[in-house]
């Protein structure tokens, strides 16, 4: 995952967990958006959810889950996800290349 949005879904789903890690020393922010990759601008969109990975001091890997339980978060028109390194709504400062992993466990 990157700055850039990735589509996880093209149309409505339910997000009911996600493994991500990071093998860079910085921390990352995975922002989790409700719409498909053509509408959505990470710079502009306000994510339904953000989830902080912390950064590893050794660039190993270091992770973060989360379970959001039987319920799941409804993404109502599609999903798309991307990785910052801060925390603000809109930031879109990318974190170092190929540091951050993100599996995201779905159902349409």
């Amino acid at each position: 995952a990157d700055e850039t949005e990735e589509e996880v879904a093209a149309t409505a789903c339910t997000v009911y967990g996600l493994w991500a890690a990071n093998s860079g020393t910085a921390g990352a922010y995975v922002k989790l958006f409700n719409g498909t990759s053509s509408a959505i601008q990470v710079s502009t969109a306000t994510p339904v959810i953000v989830i902080p990975i912390p950064g590893s001091s050794t660039q190993s890997l270091t992770g973060a889950n989360y379970n959001v339980g039987g319920m799941g978060i409804t993404f109502s028109t599609a999903c798309c996800v991307a990785a910052v390194t801060g925390a603000a709504i809109f930031n879109t400062t990318a974190p170092a290349e190929s540091t951050i992993i993100c599996n995201i466990f779905y159902k349409n």
